[in-house]
C-alpha cells in the first residue's frame, strides 16, 4: 500500500479467546501499510510461566484504540520478548501483524464482507482527464462561485455474482480564509452474498493488475475498506472497515502520475469497460501463469535482468500453449510413429522412448514466438528484422537456461543489449493482453504509436 503517512495509535489490546488479559500498547502502521504491534507485557505470560520462547504461533487479537476505535489483528506473530531493565515482570513483546481491521471487532473465524471498496495510484488522473468536476465563474458584483458537478457513476457485472461501480467522492474543509474540496475516485465491488476477505482480495488483486496494465505503471493500493450490509449480521454494523497490509509483495516506489500519460486513456475505455474489465477477469483464470510472470517482471524493479528475461520468455510461451492446441504432426499420426518407434525398440528400452518422446510432437519454443510475433508484425519491423528477433529471444532463453558454451555466441549476453531485447519482449507481452481483452488491431497499433514508452520498448 502506499499512504499518505504513518499511523500510531495507542490502546488495550487482548487475545479474541481470552479478553479478560488485557494489555497496554501502540499499533504502528506504516506508510507501505506493514502493521506491528508493541505491548507491555506478553499475551502468554503468567506468574508460573513469566517468559515463553517464540513459538511462531499467529494470535487473533482484538483491540480498542484512541485514534482508530476498535481493532482487529490477524495472523499476528511475535518477534521478539524484551524483559524491561529493572522492574521486575514486566516485559516488552513486539508483534509482526499481517492485517489490521480497524473499525470492527471480529471472532476467531474468518473475516467476511459484502463489499469492498479501493483506490489506487493514478485512480483521480486517470479520470481527471475525462471528467473535469468543477466550473467557475466571476459575477459582475466581484463575488466567484464554484460549481460541483459529479460525475455519472459506472456500474456493472462481473462474473461470480459480483458488481462493481466506479464512483467519485468529495471532500470539503473549511478554514477563516479559505474553502478546501477534494474529489477522491474510488472503485467498488459488491457481491450478493457475505465472502471471505481472502476471495475478495483475489478479484481486487486482479482489478489493480487490470489498472496496471492501462496506467502502463505497477501502482499500489491507497486505501481499501471493506462494509458489510448483510442484515441481522453477526458484528455490529459499521459503515466501513479500513483495512491495512502489505498487499504487494515488491517493494513498489511511489508513482509520481501525470493525468493524460497512460497507456489507455479512461475516455477510450469508458465505452467498453463493462466489456473489458469481466473479460479481464475470465482471461486471468484461463491464462494466469502468463499474467503473474508478466506483473511479476513489470512490479519487481529489482528482478535481475536476466531472470526477468526467462520470467517473460516463461509467460509468452505459456500464453501460446493454452491458447493453441497446434502441433507438427496430427495426434493420430504422431502416435502412429511412436508405436512404430516403441514396436522396433528392445522391450527394456521402450518405456524410456516413450518418455523422451512424450513431447516430442509439440511446437518448439522457436515456433512459438515467431507464431505470437505475426499479429503484431508491422510493430517488429521487416520480415529479417522479426526473424532475427525470434533467433534473438530463443537462442537467448537456451543459454541462460542451460548455459551451453556452444550457443553462447549467438546468444545475447550484454547487458545494455539484453535489456534491450527483454524491452522488446515485454512490449510483445504486453501486446498480447491488450488482445485478449479483444481490443482489435487498428487500435493496439494507434496505441503503439501514440504512446512513447511502448514504441521505445518495441524501438521504433
Amino acid at each position: 500500500m502506499q499512504l499518505p503517512e504513518s499511523i500510531e495509535t495507542y490502546g488495550y489490546f487482548w487475545l479474541a479467546e481470552k479478553p479478560d488479559n488485557r494489555l497496554t500498547g501502540v499499533l504502528r502502521i506504516s506508510a507501505r501499510g506493514e502493521a506491528s504491534l508493541e505491548t507491555f507485557g506478553a499475551f502468554d505470560a503468567t506468574h508460573d510461566r513469566p517468559l515463553q520462547q517464540l513459538t511462531g504461533e499467529k494470535l487473533h487479537i482484538l483491540g480498542v484504540t484512541d485514534k482508530e476505535g476498535p481493532v482487529t489483528l490477524v495472523d499476528c506473530v511475535v518477534t521478539q520478548k524484551n524483559a524491561v531493565v529493572n522492574v521486575e515482570q514486566l516485559f516488552k513483546s513486539s508483534l509482526h501483524v499481517d492485517r489490521a481491521f480497524c473499525g470492527a471487532h471480529f471472532d476467531t473465524g474468518e473475516v467476511c464482507f459484502s463489499g469492498m471498496t479501493f483506490a489506487v495510484e493514478g485512480l483521480d488522473e486517470w479520470f481527471s482527464f475525462h471528467h473535469r468536476p468543477f466550473s467557475h465563474e466571476m459575477r459582475p458584483t466581484g463575488k466567484m462561485s464554484f460549481t460541483y458537478s459529479p460525475p455519472e457513476s459506472i456500474t456493472f457485472q462481473l462474473p461470480d455474482d459480483l458488481s462493481i461501480g466506479f464512483h467519485m467522492g468529495v471532500r470539503t474543509r473549511s478554514g477563516l480564509f479559505q474553502e478546501t474540496i477534494t474529489t477522491q475516485m474510488s472503485i467498488n465491488v459488491e457481491s450478493s452474498r457475505m465472502r471471505a476477505f481472502s476471495d475478495f482480495m483475489q478479484v481486487l488483486q486482479k482489478i489493480k493488475n487490470f489498472l496496471c496494465l492501462v496506467f502502463d505503471r505497477s501502482v499500489s493500493f491507497t486505501s481499501i475498506t471493506g462494509s458489510r450490509r448483510e442484515l441481522n449480521a453477526p458484528h455490529t454494523a459499521h459503515d466501513a472497515v479500513v483495512i491495512y497490509s502489505r498487499f504487494d509483495p515488491y517493494d513498489l516506489r511511489k508513482e509520481n502520475i501525470s493525468a493524460g500519460n497512460f497507456l489507455i486513456s479512461f475516455h477510450e475505455m469508458a465505452h467498453n469497460i463493462h466489456e473489458y474489465l469481466p473479460r479481464w477477469l475470465e482471461r486471468y483464470e484461463e491464462y494466469e501463469p502468463t499474467f503473474n510472470l508478466y506483473f511479476a517482471v513489470t512490479a519487481n524493479r529489482f528482478m535481475h535482468l536476466e531472470g526477468g528475461f526467462l520470467f517473460l520468455v516463461h509467460g509468452i510461451e505459456s500464453l501460446h500453449r493454452r491458447s493453441s492446441s497446434e502441433t507438427q504432426m496430427p495426434a493420430e499420426e504422431f502416435n502412429s510413429r511412436v508405436d512404430s518407434i516403441v514396436q522396433r525398440t528392445p522391450e527394456t528400452w521402450r518405456g524410456w522412448v516413450r518418455e523422451k518422446l512424450a513431447y516430442a510432437n509439440a511446437l518448439s519454443l522457436r515456433n512459438r514466438i515467431k507464431q505470437m510475433v505475426a499479429p503484431f508484425d508491422d510493430l517488429f519491423g521487416s520480415e529479417t528484422e522479426r526473424a532475427a528477433f525470434v533467433n534473438r529471444v530463443v537462442d537467448t532463453r537456451n543459454y541462460l537456461t542451460h548455459y551451453d558454451e556452444g550457443i553462447k555466441e549467438r546468444a545475447v549476453t550484454d547487458a545494455g543489449e539484453l535489456r534491450r531485447l527483454r524491452s522488446k519482449l515485454e512490449a510483445l507481452v504486453q501486446l498480447h493482453l491488450l488482445r485478449l481483452l479483444e481490443i482489435d488491431h487498428d487500435h493496439i497499433w494507434q496505441m503503439a504509436m501514440r504512446y512513447p514508452l511502448l514504441r521505445k520498448r518495441l524501438g521504433l
